[in-house]
């Protein structure tokens, strides 16, 4: 072999092995700066999250301030976890006597027509409570305690009804209990913002005392002695079964 000819293989060879590193390289080079760019954009966003929840930490910090400048307050409430039928909408409204107490009116209800059971209409839990919530000095924390209407009402569900009454009634109430009672709890409410108002009542307890009312219209209808005495004692166990709310959520404005 001519020694021009294998000066020319061995510069070939080199050349292609340094094209081969080349491209070998490139690619590591860019996977390591998307992989830069990736964590930046990750401590970025988190560091925008820290901030955010200090800022709002802050101003949820300063609830016992804005409440003291503040004379009312309006919430929509849901409790989802409620005896004797969850899932309760009301709403509240509470004056602001001083920036550790508040006094204030709520309206709860929830209704539910079981399914699949004609017998049995709609049932209908309401609950209307005059509180006084007194704040600790952990500035959201509260223990709130009052007086409770509370209202059950059960109807009769339309196949029954007509087989009682032949369709000439088109409504009766199974059962009606109204009764008065006293209600405490704990919970944590916090103004933030434009004044937004969050709260959560923790755990409330509502235990009727006194018993105004108690009737059964449906018992006009019934002959058999075996139903009027569970629907008589049915609606004892009402009378004075303990209402219980667990997480109850508040959202609205103080003025």
């Amino acid at each position: 072999m001519k020694p021009q000819n294998f000066a020319l293989i061995v510069i070939t060879i080199f050349g292609l092995a340094s094209f081969a590193q080349g491209t070998e390289k490139k690619p590591t080079e860019e996977t390591a700066t998307t992989s830069e760019k990736v964590t930046d954009a990750a401590e970025k966003a988190s560091e925008g999250i820290q901030d955010a929840a200090k800022k709002i930490g802050e101003q949820m910090g300063e609830t016992a301030t804005r409440r003291a400048a503040s004379s009312m307050v309006v919430m929509g409430t849901f409790a989802p976890i409620d005896l004797v039928l969850p899932s309760k909408l009301g709403l509240s409204i509470g004056w602001i006597t001083s920036p550790r107490s508040t006094l204030e009116l709520e309206y709860l209800k929830g209704k539910i027509k079981p399914p699949l059971i004609d017998d049995l209409g709609e049932v209908s839990d309401t609950r209307l409570t005059l509180m006084r919530r007194s704040y600790f000095s952990s500035n959201s924390f509260n223990f709130s305690y009052g007086v409770s209407y509370i209202g059950f009402t059960g109807k009769v569900g339309d196949a029954l009804l007509s087989r009682l009454t032949g369709g000439a009634i088109p409504e009766i109430e199974l059962i009606n209990v109204n009764s008065f009672g006293v209600e405490v709890g704990l919970g944590n409410r916090w103004i933030f913002g434009e004044n937004i108002t969050f709260g959560v009542d923790w755990f409330c307890w509502t235990q009727p005392i006194i018993v105004t009312k108690r009737e059964a219209k449906f018992l006009d209808y019934v002959t058999n002695a075996d139903d009027r005495e569970k629907i008589d004692t049915a609606m004892k166990v009402l009378s004075y079964f303990p209402r219980f709310s667990v997480l109850k959520l508040q959202l609205g404005m103080t003025f």
